[in-house]
């Protein structure tokens, strides 16, 4: 028990720690585009299913080998939408599989991406909570 308390507590400091720079660079204007000034820009927001609120989450974009397209830390692929659960990315045409994360309390999703030579995309995405935990008393995050 001792062990799964600590092994809890080191995955919610990572949780800060990473959410506290992802805030820190969207507060200081840095845009967070892997391909600047080429490409199509995918766009879209991430939403709690049962509620319809914008949800914060961990958005891992995949190219068709496999490899992570960006990511802003060496250990923890992807990146971190806003508070309110928008994102927007640049990427080159080709096939990508998108997936969005939302700690141990959401059922994550994965989908296969297509970018072409359009002007943009716009994903909106829903996760369903799996478990009540709020409700049971747990604190997420």
């Amino acid at each position: 028990m001792i062990h799964l308390l600590r092994t809890l507590a080191i995955f919610v400091f990572i949780l800060f720690c990473t959410a506290t720079r992802q805030k820190e660079k969207i507060q200081s204007g840095a845009e967070n585009r892997l391909f600047p000034d080429s490409g199509v820009e995918i766009k879209g927001r991430v939403y709690d299913a049962s509620t319809g609120l914008g949800l914060p989450a961990r958005i891992v974009i995949r190219n068709d080998s496999g490899n992570v397209v960006e990511s802003y830390f060496e250990h923890l692929p992807g990146f971190f939408t806003s508070d309110d659960g928008r994102f927007q990315r640049m990427l080159k045409p080709g096939k990508y599989e998108l997936s969005v994360f939302h700690g141990i309390d959401y059922e994550s999703v994965s989908m296969p991406v297509t970018v072409g030579l359009s002007k943009e995309i716009e994903k909106d995405i829903y996760l369903r909570p799996w478990s009540p935990l709020k409700k049971n008393g747990w604190i997420c995050g």
